[in-house]
């Protein structure tokens, strides 16, 4: 039986329908559906409830509510083209994308990340590419190609939804975006953000143990949050700590017996931006926020205390924030930047991989 929502969105023309059920991939996806309807698309946007945030779409369709899973959807569609978001485990996404291939309709996957290209294009039955693959930049390309990814299908493209961010860092220079609920009540605080990530549930909780992605890293989101308040409770004046989760984290920091100088607040929705926007300090561990964070001129660092293994932080690899792995080069970073009059690094040139016409140029692989 056909979903409703499918039913709603037939008409005739060109169908292109956009796949992501991971938030990073969801976030490029959401900057290409007006570009794609200007170009005369009928998108039909496939993802899961809780991203329905990201995307201002009235007519998403969510996975959890189609009867047969993307498969059935494609088949009712039945779109000239097929661009989804990749992940680092089996996911709609990749299903999408691997139908694509067999019944012969153009498939674009978009790579959100600098790292793991290969991993994002493993089946049960093997590695499957899809028609053509889109990369943030040609450092991005460079990696890509070195793991094993056919040359002649890797773009560097630029990313759709860091072109929007960065656009977004341009537009608060002059008019900064109203102040988020969870930062009321702070005058006199330094206010710290912490990118959270679901590091004990990929990779392990101690050494020795590991998880999907991979071994233990040598630090789960839980220790380095604990390292970070012991490091403010060193640290003389009051702070606000916010601890924004990963959309994908389900529990909660622990937190008991936090410094007396430590005001802690989960802030588990609202927009991420505008909360790094006001924030004094954001720190995080390897995430893409940290580079979005970098991106629209916030004081951030990426904080790995006792890694284990190569260091992937985007971030940190492109040069745009440092990083700190023991909390006395921590506290000292603090220290020099906590101040609201801190200078805030200059912002140069957008770099290339939030180049404006990212979404254009990722619609031309299934134009």
């Amino acid at each position: 039986m056909e979903h409703a929502g499918v039913a709603s969105h037939r008409r005739g023309g060109a169908r292109l329908l956009l796949c992501a059920t991971d938030a990073g991939g969801a976030r490029n996806l959401a900057a290409l559906c007006n570009p794609a309807k200007q170009r005369g698309w009928e998108t039909f946007l496939v993802t899961r409830k809780a991203l329905a945030p990201l995307f201002a779409e009235p007519g998403s369709l969510f996975i959890e509510d189609l009867a047969g899973g993307i498969e059935a959807c494609i088949r009712e569609v039945k779109p000239s083209a097929i661009i989804c978001g990749t992940t680092c485990y089996e996911s709609p996404d990749r299903e999408a994308l691997a139908l694509a291939g067999r019944l012969g309709v153009p498939g674009v996957a978009v790579v959100d990340e600098w790292y793991n290209h290969l991993l994002r294009f493993s089946t049960r039955a093997g590695r499957a590419f899809p028609d053509a693959i889109a990369v943030p930049d040609d450092f991005a390309r460079r990696e890509a190609i070195a793991e094993g990814v056919p040359p002649e299908i890797c773009h560097a493209t630029g990313s759709p939804s860091l072109a929007l961010i960065a656009g977004l860092g341009e537009v608060w220079r002059g008019s900064p975006p109203a102040l988020p609920g969870a930062m009321k009540e702070t005058e006199g605080a330094t206010v710290v953000t912490f990118l959270s990530e679901t590091h004990s549930a990929d990779y392990g909780e101690s050494p020795g143990h590991s998880g999907p992605l991979g071994p233990f890293l040598g630090y789960t989101e839980q220790s380095v949050c604990r390292s970070i308040l012991e490091t403010l409770g060193r640290l003389p004046g009051k702070f606000v700590f916010l601890y924004r989760p990963h959309p994908a984290e389900t529990g909660f920091p622990e937190w008991p017996g936090h410094p007396a100088n430590v005001e802690c607040r989960m802030v588990r929705s609202g927009p991420l931006h505008p909360l790094c926007h006001h924030s004094d300090l954001v720190l995080g561990m390897r995430s893409m926020a940290i580079l979005e964070a970098a991106l629209i001129g916030c004081r951030v660092a990426s904080f790995q205390p006792g890694l284990l293994g190569p260091q992937v932080c985007t971030a940190v690899r492109l040069g745009m924030v440092p990083l700190f792995g023991d909390a006395a080069s921590l506290s000292g970073w603090i220290n020099e930047n906590r101040s609201k009059d801190a200078h805030r690094k200059a912002r140069g040139p957008r770099p290339d991989f939030a180049r404006p016409d990212a979404a254009d140029n990722i619609l031309r692989l299934v134009a």
